[in-house]
């Protein structure tokens, strides 16, 4: 400047013609100072040492009322701005809060970073924005705020489907989330007392009671199937023995709106109770046994060309002919033939009767499957026992399927803990175990 202030305040400096003056306000005059003082060294560089703390625009050792036009880099503790950060003319608009961490590395964030927050804690923040995230420290789980299209929740990024796990969150949110996350479907008829199936919620679909099903998917999921056919009727004579149910396996993606026929295979009848739902044809006298029905799933409706995975039924017992009477069971390529040769069902044809989705019927029953068993008629003095239906796996719509055949009276994959009795045969007189379906998404 080229002149002095005209009311200078308390040990102001100024700095006229390149000499630096401070304001000595005790005998109200100027000082020249020289590069011995505390405060200007030289015209070229400004050292101010005076260590007084700022905590606004008009506190601190050095107080500039204007703007300050700096062209080289500043270097600082700590910035702070009442307004807005600029860089290249646009402004930061991130919420209030630190910018950076505060504590030891590894244990993350608190206050915001740009235009969301991060939190660390044991309980979620109670109030976030979309975006936000929280690192629950008592799961070690990473967790961010999201629509998911039923509302706006906690998700937690290290599991599938999960979201909470810890007290803070409430029962109405996590259940609001599942349900949008797992497979939902209705059923009909009711299961377990439910038309609206949701597998997040509600677990797995077991149906074990014969019967026909159409599950009709909300939006569409994929799902690890299994199912076991029905076991093969008893008769009275109880010397020989029916053949069990088989078993089939695979996944298979459902459409959303497309209406699937689940049939879960009825037990074979003792002889004289006439067939069985799912093809297990019927035996004709007490003696002698019903086949089991085929369990399987189809689209749209129940046929050959619609089915696109199977397991077969085992057939009816025989009788009086020791163990030419031990009757084949269900399920694989081809049923398991009776002990006089008395065929299964196979992957293009039946025999001895049996046809298409159908267990023939004479004295005993065979096997429902993608092709029914062959039925045991009059051989003199005992009755044959009658061959298992074969299982079906339609590779087109299911990946890594699988069908195996029961061996007589021993279920296929038996030891599976899903099975429960599923497809066994009564070790008396008396009807066989129906199948079941069990569906699990994944």
């Amino acid at each position: 400047m080229a002149s002095f202030p005209s009311s200078p305040g308390p040990q102001q400096i100024a700095i006229v013609n390149n000499i630096s003056y401070i304001y000595e306000d005790t005998v109200n005059a100027w000082t020249r100072v020289g590069p011995a003082t505390a405060n200007v060294i030289t015209t070229d560089t400004a050292n101010i040492v005076a260590t007084t703390s700022s905590t606004s625009t008009t506190t601190g050792a050095l107080k500039v009322a204007g703007g300050a036009g700096i062209a080289g880099n500043v270097w600082a503790g700590n910035v702070y701005s009442t307004n807005y950060f600029y860089a290249n003319g646009a402004a930061f608009t991130g919420g209030a809060g630190a910018v950076g961490y505060t504590g030891s590395i590894g244990t993350g964030y608190t206050g915001s970073a740009g235009a969301f927050t991060i939190t660390t804690g044991s309980s979620k923040p109670a109030t976030a924005s979309i975006g936000d995230m929280w690192y629950n420290t008592t799961r070690s789980a990473l967790f961010i705020r999201a629509n998911v299209g039923v509302g706006t929740y906690w998700i937690d990024t290290t599991g599938p489907m999960y979201t909470f796990g810890q007290s803070a969150a409430t029962t109405t949110e996590a259940t609001t989330w599942l349900a949008a996350t797992g497979a939902r479907f209705t059923i009909s008829p009711a299961v377990s007392g439910k038309t609206t199936w949701n597998t997040a919620i509600d677990g797995p679909l077991s149906i074990s009671a014969s019967n026909t099903y159409t599950l009709t998917p909300t939006y569409a999921f994929t799902a690890s199937i299994k199912m076991w056919g029905a076991g093969g009727g008893q008769g009275t004579q109880d010397s020989s023995k029916a053949g069990a149910g088989g078993f089939s396996s695979g996944t298979m993606t459902f459409t959303a709106g497309q209406a699937y026929v689940l049939l879960v295979g009825g037990g074979g009848k003792t002889g004289g109770g006439g067939t069985a739902l799912g093809g297990g044809g019927g035996g004709s006298e007490s003696l002698r046994g019903g086949g089991g029905g085929y369990s399987g799933i189809f689209i749209s409706s129940i046929s050959q060309a619609n089915a696109r995975l199977m397991a077969g039924g085992g057939g009816g017992s025989g009788g009086n002919g020791g163990g030419l009477s031990v009757s084949g069971a269900g399920g694989g390529l081809a049923g398991q033939a009776g002990g006089t040769g008395i065929a299964g069902g196979t992957q293009i044809s039946g025999t001895s009767g049996g046809t298409a989705l159908q267990g023939a019927s004479d004295r005993s029953g065979g096997g429902g499957g993608y092709f029914g068993g062959g039925a045991g008629g009059d051989s003199g003095y005992y009755v044959p026992g009658a061959g298992g239906g074969s299982g079906y796996i339609n590779s087109t719509y299911v990946s890594s399927g699988v069908t195996t055949a029961g061996n007589y009276t021993t279920v296929a994959n038996s030891s599976d803990a899903d099975r429960g009795n599923s497809g066994n045969v009564s070790s008396s007189a008396g009807q066989g175990q129906d199948g079941r379906v069990y569906i699990t998404a994944i």
